[in-house]
């Protein structure tokens, strides 16, 4: 490894020791996935290697929205977002280290000096707790593993004022999504009913081998649209909750 991804490299672990979440790097197994990770076209790019690919298959009017990304980690999505002209973009996470990671590239590599995109360590528990603030868009990327999807639905529900990008898990060899146990279309269906976004469409993304540059690991995009005003915050609480009354088991 050389250049960046020495450099990045070696900042990570460092972060991950200096926050005590060393336990966590292991999400990388190795230097080599972690090339294999950021480099794009032979250009290292921190963030998803992909991102701007599974971004554009949404089809958004970027430049009129704000965004939040859920789980952001080193800040991928948002970057992407916030190049693609969102007005206003938060991304939150957990980790201590992923936060300390995104600040670190939005400052040393993309040399943003505005506010957007923001980065806060916290879950979207305490975000609610701490501001009343909604987005036109909420993004969740394969956050479901950590999160219950009952309860983002109700976050995006309460939060989410036009559309919620989605991506599942890695899809198994019964076609379903490994935390759900259901196939993409379900999980769909699952979450439109739960979140109060009727309207949405499933997009195919792949990930890609190591070598050759053959597509590989598959995961849908799934965009849903809300097809009415959301209402005021304590409307939209309300509805959230007999929603979630009438659809639970």
């Amino acid at each position: 490894m050389r250049g960046y991804e020495t450099y990045f490299w070696e900042t990570l672990t460092r972060m991950y020791a200096e926050n005590g979440e060393q336990g966590d790097l292991r999400k990388f197994k190795n230097r080599r996935l972690f090339r294999h990770t950021f480099r794009v076209n032979n250009e290292f790019i921190p963030g998803c290697r992909n991102c701007g690919e599974i971004l554009d298959l949404a089809a958004l009017d970027w430049q009129r929205l704000s965004v939040m990304d859920i789980g952001t980690s080193m800040g991928g999505f948002a970057f992407v977002a916030h190049q693609k002209g969102a007005k206003r973009v938060v991304g939150i996470d957990r980790s201590k280290t992923m936060i300390r990671f995104a600040r670190h590239v939005k400052r040393e590599v993309y040399g943003i000096s505005g506010p957007s995109p923001e980065f806060f360590c916290t879950d979207f528990h305490t975000f609610r707790k701490c501001s009343r603030e909604s987005f036109d868009l909420i993004m969740a990327f394969a956050v479901h593993l950590y999160v219950p999807v009952e309860r983002l639905c109700r976050f995006a529900d309460l939060y989410g004022r036009k559309y919620l990008l989605f991506q599942t898990h890695t899809i198994n060899e019964d076609g379903l999504d490994p935390v759900m146990k259901v196939t993409p279309d379900v999980l769909a269906r699952i979450i439109s009913a739960w979140s109060g976004f009727p309207k949405y469409e499933l997009f195919k993304t792949y990930e890609y081998k190591r070598r050759g540059g053959e597509k590989s690991i598959l995961r849908y995009l799934i965009k849903f649209e809300r097809d009415e005003a959301p209402g005021s915050l304590i409307t939209r609480g309300r509805r959230a909750g007999m929603r979630m009354f009438k659809v639970a088991p």
